[in-house]
């Protein structure tokens, strides 16, 4: 069974704010924050939100988060595959139920004299059965890049 939000079809409307929240840097030009005008974006929201969080930082939420950013620059063994990917199975599993990982896929990453690991997530929302990817990289000055595809 599918269910459809009338949000979805009210671009009027917003659910949330988006990823990146800066409208500029994401390119939107209406307003000052990038918002989420269907569920299918603001479940991509919510789970990069999940992805970033470092433990501890969510307020009365100590659990919340997977932490990436203390991820993408350790040693790539088959040991700390493992162990990352069973974290945002767990992670996601409990905060964000509604997407289902169908693979996740940790590579080797050197560039721009940058080096570290890439994570491919390939996932669906449940509600939408939208297949989408989410790459995760080391950006220049020890930042995270995400590209949602």
């Amino acid at each position: 069974m599918i269910k459809s939000y009338p949000q979805d079809f009210d671009q009027n409307g917003t659910l949330g704010i988006k990823l990146p929240f800066n409208a500029k840097l994401a390119g939107s030009k209406s307003g000052i924050f990038n918002m989420s005008h269907t569920t299918e974006d603001q479940a991509v929201s919510n789970y990069i939100n999940l992805l970033l969080t470092k433990k501890g930082e969510r307020y009365m939420q100590p659990d919340f988060g997977v932490g990436l950013y203390y991820y993408l620059f350790e040693n790539n063994t088959d040991l700390y595959q493992l162990t990352l990917k069973n974290e945002i199975q767990r992670q996601s599993g409990i905060w964000v139920p509604y997407i289902l990982n169908t693979s996740i896929e940790i590579k080797d990453y050197s560039g721009s004299g940058i080096n570290g690991i890439q994570i491919y997530i390939n996932f669906s929302v449940t509600e939408t059965g939208a297949n989408r990817i989410i790459r995760i990289f080391p950006g220049v000055d020890n930042t995270i890049d995400i590209e949602v595809g």
